[in-house]
């Protein structure tokens, strides 16, 4: 289910530092779909897991194309730069050649 299907119930936070018994919604994470499959049985179905996978990752062929794009998938503060984090860590692991059955 992507995070924007989710009900909005729960996506929402509570309090902010300003105002502590304010309700905010949270962002929604951007979401592969169909999940990425990865060399090694790993699924890549957000960018929470893409981010766990690249600092786990200790063989890269272009090592600083993978700090690069570890700083983008860290640093996405909204939608679009989710997306093009997103698209920057496939092209890394098409690069990497990690998936599966490519």
């Amino acid at each position: 289910m992507f995070c924007s299907e989710m009900p909005v119930e729960s996506r929402l936070e509570s309090g902010t530092a300003t105002n502590p018994g304010m309700r905010v919604l949270a962002m929604p994470e951007y979401h592969y779909h169909p999940p990425l499959m990865l060399k090694g049985h790993v699924v890549v179905r957000s960018l929470d897991d893409a981010v766990r996978f690249i600092t786990g990752y200790r063989q890269p062929r272009h090592p600083f194309m993978r700090e690069r794009v570890l700083h983008q998938l860290e640093g996405a503060p909204g939608d679009l730069e989710e997306r093009y984090a997103a698209d920057a860590f496939l092209e890394w692991v098409r690069m990497e050649d990690l998936i599966e059955g490519d």
